[in-house]
């Protein structure tokens, strides 16, 4: 009977909780994500405009070296 009754507290507990926190809850994270989205649209340069910055590698180090570069021995296999 005990088990019962912490069981229906239980239930009425997670219903007033499902029913009006999780929406207060839910609302105000929505307000915060709209005003986080609100302020990344609002930038200091004007619509348009674009910067770009580029520092360039070590060229060598990605050059294409064919004195490097061994052959790979390989078989060729017959279909049936």
């Amino acid at each position: 009977m005990r088990f019962l009754g912490i069981l229906l507290l239980f239930v009425l507990a997670f219903q007033l909780i499902s029913r009006y926190l999780f929406p207060f809850l839910l609302k105000t994270f929505i307000k915060k994500a709209a005003k986080h989205q609100g302020s990344a649209h609002h930038s200091a340069r004007p619509e348009g405009e674009v910067t770009v910055n580029y520092n360039p590698t070590d060229t060598n180090s990605t050059k294409f070296n064919p004195k490097t570069v061994e052959d790979v021995e390989y078989e060729e296999i017959k279909e049936k």
